[in-house]
């Protein structure tokens, strides 16, 4: 038995030693085929995995991007129609507030008049009935009744406001809360000619008076409430229609990127075959690494951190790669944060620059042997200069202009209030100081920040063709004979309105000659800087005034302001610019 084992390990032994060369290159042939087979298998199946998960991630990334974003736009927009109805609100309560006190001030200052005597009063009707944004408007009821004792409809004037309870419920559990003198709001549907619904805003506040025959009225204000909220409805649409055609977009790239990654991927096949063997090993550990930070990031963890120690390019790149993640979740949050913001004030500035611009007059009245004309140019969205024209009968107009102290929102209302104050007590009071101690006394009262507005009020007497005028605080205007080279300053001692309660002014007069100017502004003109930082200053615009005193008022506004913006540049306009022209024809 032994021998046959003999034979077997020499056999074998023959064997081995029997095997040449080439049947040893053979296998190490057969052997690197595989090693390379395996790899480049590998490798395309890796990358393709790769690429396949990294094409579904940027899909679900731009899907993320588009919800996001209409997410976004949605949610600006609510906060925007909360902000605007907000806003609107408050507009129509402060316009109630404001009827019902010049209401109580009429009253008070007619102790004698009832109600019958009120409705024959067509000052008083305008007060008590007075526009509210576009379609809106006040009427102001006895608190007691219920009856309406003023209104834009003849039909509704003196009818029992409690016949509405049944065809408008909504109006009418507003409305019977205020029975008694208490102040309500709230909202209620109407119902419009086509038979659709629209929701009107409604506030009812109470005048702080009664008449001869012991009546208290209320003033509701009232009006569509989509009249504020119509602008962020249009943007929402504009989103939409932004975001859809993102949404093509990166549908289409995203097309793109896998098509250029086939051909990517053939390429790499072709340089893998080459170079499979020394790079394999260097490569796949880094490459899974970064696809499951894409997969992370893909999936919205934007805090993962990709590791790769390979002290090269790769490493270079994971680095790049965390620090984008980083970038990406900072950019992101600011990015919403800051849309959301700037959307919201962009609105609101612009309902409010809308509704200041309502408060200045449309054009300058017509006059017999007078010609007038106004401008008004914010520096920001809003500001806190005016004028005004105002029609106190007999052949006298009243002329305004005033700068609130301060800027912005503050500003607007203060001078929406100055401004319907000094309307309300010119046209009641003939006598200018009396007229502006009225308003001084009210502002001083309401006032509660320290604010306060220069004034020069002036009333043109057409018939003696005088000009009686009070300047409380402000810029003196320049009055520019025909007959004379030197221009005048209609100065006058006196403070701003809402610094004192008592308020210490003089009156003085004037008389027009034939072809006389009277050029009103405040002090953005005069201190409007260039890049020099030099003001524009009075003797600039004395010189000009006296090269163009022959225009008509408008040309000379037109004049002077092309003159500040030529000198001022490309130098921001920082305070509001203001001007008047007041024109004696020839006679």
């Amino acid at each position: 038995m032994n021998k046959p084992e003999n034979s077997k390990l020499r056999d074998g032994s023959e064997k081995s030693r029997s095997m040449n060369e080439p049947e040893k290159k053979k296998i190490t042939h057969r052997l690197g085929f595989k090693m390379l087979a395996s790899f480049i298998g590998l490798s395309v199946i890796s990358l393709a995995l790769f690429g396949g998960i990294a094409i579904i991630k940027l899909n679900e990334l731009g899907d993320y991007s588009i919800d996001t974003s209409s997410s976004l736009g949605s949610s600006a927009t609510n906060d925007s129609l909360t902000a605007l109805e907000s806003l609107g609100e408050s507009i129509i309560q402060q316009k109630a507030e404001d009827v019902a006190r010049q209401l109580e001030i009429y009253i008070k200052a007619n102790p004698t008049m009832n109600v019958s005597n009120l409705q024959g009063d067509t000052f008083f009707i305008e007060l008590a009935v007075q526009q509210v944004g576009e379609t809106g408007y006040t009427a102001t009821s006895d608190v007691d009744s219920l009856i309406c004792r003023f209104h834009s409809s003849a039909s509704i004037t003196d009818r029992d406001l409690h016949e509405l309870s049944g065809p408008l419920p909504g109006f009418w559990s507003i409305m019977s809360l205020s029975e008694g003198g208490n102040t309500s709001s709230g909202y209620y549907d109407w119902e419009e000619p086509d038979g659709s619904m629209r929701s009107k805003y409604m506030y009812i506040a109470i005048v702080d008076a009664q008449t001869a025959d012991l009546v208290t009225f209320s003033v509701a204000a009232t009006t569509y409430i989509d009249e504020f909220s119509m602008s962020a409805i249009e943007t929402q649409e504009k989103i939409d229609q932004a975001t859809m055609e993102s949404m093509n977009k990166i549908k289409e790239d995203n097309e793109k990127t896998q098509n250029l990654f086939i051909i990517a991927l053939i390429a790499m096949v072709v340089v893998i075959s080459i170079s499979a063997i020394t790079l394999s090993r260097r490569i796949t550990g880094p490459v899974s690494e970064l696809a499951k930070g894409a997969r992370s990031i893909g999936d919205g963890d934007l805090d993962y951190k990709v590791y790769v120690k390979s002290n090269d390019e790769l490493s270079d790149l994971a680095l790049a790669f965390n620090a984008m993640a980083l970038d990406l979740k900072t950019q992101m949050k600011l990015v919403e944060e800051n849309t959301r913001e700037k959307e919201r004030i962009a609105k609101e500035l612009q309902i409010a620059k809308d509704i200041q611009k309502s408060f200045l007059p449309k054009s300058a009245p017509k006059l017999k042997d007078y010609t007038m004309a106004g401008f008004n140019m914010s520096a920001k969205e809003v500001g806190g200069d005016f004028y005004d024209f105002i029609d106190l009968g007999d052949g006298k107009i009243g002329i305004v202009i005033a700068d609130v102290s301060g800027k912005g929102i503050p500003a607007a209302i203060f001078m929406g209030l100055s401004k319907t104050l000094v309307r309300a007590n010119t046209r009641r009071i003939l006598d200018p100081i009396e007229a502006l101690k009225a308003a001084n006394s009210v502002i001083v009262e309401e006032s509660k920040t320290g604010m306060f507005i220069t004034m020069f009020y002036a009333v043109l007497d057409t018939n003696d063709h005088t000009l009686t005028y009070i300047n409380a605080g402000h810029n003196p205007p320049l009055l520019l004979r025909d007959d004379d080279s030197e221009i005048a300053l209609l100065k006058a001692k006196g403070l701003p309105l809402g610094v004192m309660e008592e308020l210490n002014i003089e009156s003085k007069k004037v008389s027009l000659k034939s072809n006389d100017l009277v050029f009103l502004y405040t002090d953005g003109v005069t201190e409007a800087v260039n890049k020099n930082n030099e003001e524009y200053d009075m003797k600039r615009l004395s010189l000009l005034l006296n090269q163009i005193e022959n225009k008509t008022p408008e040309e000379i506004i037109q004049a002077v302001t092309e003159d500040i913006t030529k000198f001022t540049g490309d130098v921001e306009q920082f305070d509001d610019i203001t001007m008047v022209v007041l024109r004696s024809e020839k006679r």
